[in-house]
């Protein structure tokens, strides 16, 4: 029973050893992309501008309309879901 528990415990501190050592820091965008020049952001409402949400707002209507305009080009297109 002793050696069970013995190995549990050099278990669960290796698991939490390497869960520490793993647990990536926060970094900006740009400290990123200079590690890898091919990283992409992910676009959320915490790291847009106004400027941009509007800009995005705009290339979304146009792309509306053009899809209204030209329904045989779209279609297999698919909706994309706000959630």
């Amino acid at each position: 029973m002793k050696v069970i528990s013995k190995l549990l415990v050099v278990f669960f501190l290796t698991f939490i050893f390497v869960g520490n050592s793993t647990i990536a820091k926060e970094n900006n965008f740009e400290e990123i992309q200079k590690k890898y020049p091919n990283a992409t952001e992910v676009l959320t409402d915490e790291n847009l501008t106004k400027a941009e949400v509007e800009e995005l707002e705009e290339l979304s209507r146009k792309i509306e309309k053009d899809m209204a305009a030209n329904p045989d080009k779209v279609m297999y297109a698919t909706p994309v879901d706000d959630n």
